[in-house]
């Protein structure tokens, strides 16, 4: 390779082909902010608890191991490894225990911008999972990267966290549509018939 590309930028309403681009997803998620502050691994003895500030927003991925979702008066929910939670408006009163044998869990904290389309922020559901198979594809690369950045103490480290971070709280709300688990108006969004629709209406108020 002799040369870099000038842009990596997609823009949401790029004309691809000579037709405007009806990808109103990349608009709406174009428009979140977030900064993230923390990107760590720790390892949980069986039966231990994962300890997350409580209004603060988090990712996190097994790697290794098994944790469970307790709520009061209601089954456990089970992460397997490979799975990635999101917690859009921090866990609330969910509490995160290892099983039987110790888990190892990547954390990644942060926080939305208080003008980072807050109606939608609540809108979403207090705990988004995305099982392994959905997310493998694309979380096995970015989970090797993580690890590096988040023992990495040159500067410029903070920034990279943040970057790094919002791409994975991206393309899990990317992905969280895609497979079909949202409702409503975002989950509409992706579909290329109610997307053109709403593009057409836009383009003639």
């Amino acid at each position: 390779m002799t040369g870099l590309p000038e842009n990596l930028t997609i823009n949401p309403e790029v004309v691809v082909g000579g037709a405007p681009s009806t990808d109103l997803l990349s608009h709406v998620l174009a428009q979140i902010r977030l900064t993230g502050d923390r990107l760590y691994s720790c390892i949980l003895t069986d039966k231990g608890r994962l300890e997350l500030e409580a209004e603060a927003a988090h990712v996190c991925v097994v790697t290794a191991g098994r944790l469970h979702i307790e709520r009061d008066g209601q089954t456990p929910d089970v992460i397997d490894t490979g799975d990635l939670v999101l917690l859009p408006r921090g866990a609330g009163d969910l509490r995160f225990v290892a099983s039987d044998t110790p888990a190892t869990v990547i954390l990644c904290r942060f926080r939305f911008d208080p003008d980072s389309l807050r109606g939608m922020i609540f809108a979403l559901p207090q705990c988004i999972q995305i099982p392994r198979a959905e997310s493998a594809s694309w979380l096995e690369g970015i989970v090797h990267f993580m690890l590096v950045e988040a023992g990495d103490v040159q500067p410029g480290a903070a920034l990279m966290i943040s970057r790094l971070i919002d791409l994975v709280v991206i393309r899990t709300l990317r992905s969280w549509v895609h497979h079909g688990h949202s409702s409503g108006w975002l989950g509409g969004l992706s579909d290329a018939r109610i997307a053109s629709a709403v593009q057409h209406a836009k383009h003639h108020c």
